[in-house]
């Protein structure tokens, strides 16, 4: 059955009133709950066909003394069980309102063993979750940690068990995002649940309250959420987005993979999304050390989509990190015509061009700090950094105007902006995150085939607002200290691909085990990130030839369904190995690693997906050898694979064979 296919989990169109008590929000104004509140406020709705799979409907809440106005904006999908918005709140009044606080842009009650509707939208959609199951089980919340302070655990899966009467609370902290936990997560009870993400690129928090009896209550919004509204003001919410599922939990996060690829993931030039492969090197290397890299791959025939320079390549030879990171020109001595130099030979060769940036960095006395001290924000005193406000209108308009000049002149494929925080108060929050989101919105309108990759000190700046628009081709900084463990990208492939499956991995090592332990939607190749000049002296072009053309050939997979076949473990005696599928050709892919210390050289793994009764042929990559198997042996028996190698990793693909 498709995974789509799920008649208990379909959306319907609510029988009840459009308007209920239990909407998936919840505020204090005036020191009185919504709950209380929104029973005597005037309401209306509006409702219009985004297109044949979702529709926008709309609930607005005005006050009696049509101070205050609350919009809820919703979108309904109708190919999955799925319902996403967004909350605002608008002073309408001459005059500044009461206190609004306690903002949960999500306040839902999830009830396990009950025949009535597991848990309602009511929006004028009704998520109809009933079934004959008696819902047993202790409700159950999986997350993930976050991107800092660059850990070998980053990313990986974290479950909670929540007793009658406990609580658990998960969030972000310093205005970013993916800094401490992904704002992403999913509820299980039983054979049924829910996955929701949190679209705020600034601090977030979720809580989890269990009570005595069979209910789980969740909340989350953006902290703090106190707010003082002047006449005209508006303010939004984070963005939530929530998928319901019943069976297997990988069904859910499967589902809640192609519902993300589909609804909410970056389109250049109307097409889906495809990382590239990418060749990294720092910026402080000479125009022409560049060039001469970019034809060392081109002359020794080793395939390359996009040639990568990261920071080190503005400001002026002398300077401090802190100057040079403020400055948007190119330092002279090292690229005396420019970039335009760089990305045309990138373009010339075949390549895309990627240049880093950190677009908010800023100094009093460089370039724009210098003339417009009164845009600075201070944000900490560590080595002299200061930022740009997305907040600040005037600031924002000469970010965009300055910005979309600099793409063209440049002649960039893929924007690459690191750095950024949030501020900690509420409203500049507010104004900051919606202004990075118009900021990105104008460039991608701007350059409709243009790429951003969201990097923000490598991975903190993740959830669901910044994966609708980019993609973090350099998801940790974990490798940055010239300290790359393959164990560490590893955990944050196994991590990242239960609920975002595009981003990028990285690898400096040649190795089998240290190349293929990079693969992922994207990759780069940190070969010789810190190195001028290449020396080919001992490099293995034929092993670095079939390893680059072989992840080629299985990148497609990655944007597939994924289904591990280990436990999540970061110890070095251990194996970890997934497997990613495409139902839709029959076909699929497995990687396993056994590790530095593993004693063991063999282990079998049950396969997910198949068709029982099909024949699949299924080949290592290593010996090009196909074996035939039924999807019967494949699922229960499962598929013997052998690693001699210690540390090593293999590759072994699958596909139905046609009758």
């Amino acid at each position: 059955m498709p995974l789509i296919d799920m008649p208990l989990a379909k959306l319907k169109k609510s029988k009840r009133a459009l308007f209920d008590t239990e909407l998936p929000f919840s505020f204090v104004f005036d020191g009185r709950p919504s709950s209380e509140l929104l029973k005597e406020w005037v309401k209306r709705t509006e409702t219009r066909e985004l297109d044949e799979n979702r529709t926008s409907r709309t609930l607005v809440f005005i006050d009696p003394t049509a101070s205050l106005e609350v919009r809820c904006e919703v979108v309904e999908y109708s190919d999955y069980p799925a319902v996403e918005w967004v909350i605002h709140f608008e002073n309408k009044s001459p005059n500044n309102i009461a206190i609004l606080e306690q903002v949960k842009a999500m306040d839902l009650t999830w009830e396990r063993g009950s025949r009535t509707p597991l848990a309602t939208i009511n929006t004028g959609t009704a998520i109809d979750l009933t079934s004959d199951r008696t819902g047993q089980g202790e409700f159950m919340v999986h997350h993930l940690s976050g991107s800092a302070p660059q850990k070998i655990t980053d990313f990986g899966p974290i479950e909670d068990t929540l007793r009658p009467k406990e609580t658990l609370k998960i969030g972000s902290k310093d205005g970013a995002s993916s800094n401490e936990t992904l704002p992403f997560f999913r509820v299980r009870t039983g054979e049924e649940g829910l996955i929701a993400a949190i679209g705020w690129s600034g601090t977030w928090e979720a809580e989890f309250v269990r009570d005595a009896e069979r209910s789980l209550v969740i909340k989350a919004g953006m902290v703090p959420s106190e707010f003082h509204l002047r006449p005209g003001e508006r303010i939004r919410t984070p963005r939530m987005l929530v998928l319901f599922w019943q069976g297997d939990p990988f069904r859910g996060h499967n589902l809640w993979r192609r519902l993300i690829l589909a609804h909410y993931s970056p389109r250049p030039a109307e097409k889906s999304l495809i990382g590239p492969l990418a060749d990294a090197s720092m910026g402080h290397f000479t125009a022409t050390d560049h060039i001469r890299k970019m034809d060392w791959w081109v002359e020794n025939k080793l395939p390359l989509e996009c040639y990568w320079i990261d920071a080190g390549w503005s400001g002026k030879t002398g300077l401090g990190w802190p100057e040079n990171a403020a400055s948007r020109t190119p330092n002279p001595e090292l690229y005396p015509n420019g970039m335009r130099e760089v990305s045309k030979a990138a373009h010339k060769r075949g390549m895309k061009f990627l240049l880093w940036m950190w677009a908010e960095r800023v100094k009093k006395d460089v370039e724009i700090g210098a003339e417009h001290p009164e845009w600075i924000r201070a944000r900490n005193e560590i080595d002299g950094d200061y930022g740009l406000d997305y907040g600040n209108p005037e600031t924002l308009a000469w970010m965009k105007r300055f910005y979309s000049k600099l793409i063209s002149e440049f002649g960039l494929d893929i924007y690459r902006q690191d750095g950024g925080r949030a501020p900690e108060e509420s409203i500049p929050q507010v104004r900051y995150v919606e202004g990075l989101y118009d900021f990105w919105d104008h460039l991608l309108k701007e350059y409709p085939d243009l790429i951003i990759d969201n990097c923000d000190g490598g991975g903190r700046r993740i959830d669901l607002e910044t994966c609708m628009r980019s993609i973090p081709l350099w998801r940790d900084d974990l490798q940055c200290a010239k300290n790359f463990d393959p164990v560490g990208v590893q955990g944050q492939t196994y991590g990242l691909s239960f609920y975002v499956p595009l981003s990028g991995g990285v690898s400096e090592r040649t190795d089998p085990y240290g190349f293929r332990s990079g693969y992922s939607p994207a990759f780069a190749i940190n070969w010789h990130v810190w190195a001028s000049r290449i020396d080919s002296k001992n490099f293995d072009f034929d092993r670095a030839r079939k390893l680059l053309n072989e992840y080629l050939s299985i990148r497609r997979y990655f944007y597939g369904d994924y289904y591990p076949l280990t436990e999540y473990s970061v110890q070095q005696d251990s194996w970890m190995a997934w497997q990613f599928a495409l139902p839709e050709t029959e076909e699929g892919m497995i990687q396993a690693f056994r590790r530095p210390k593993s004693p063991f050289e063999s282990g079998r793994f049950k396969l997910n997906g198949l068709a029982p009764q099909s024949r699949y042929e299924v080949i290592d990559r290593d010996t090009d050898k196909p074996k035939v198997f039924t999807g019967r042996e494949l699922m229960e028996k499962g598929l013997w694979i052998k690693i001699p190698d210690q540390p090593g990793a293999v590759v072994i693909t699958y596909i139905k064979i046609k009758r």
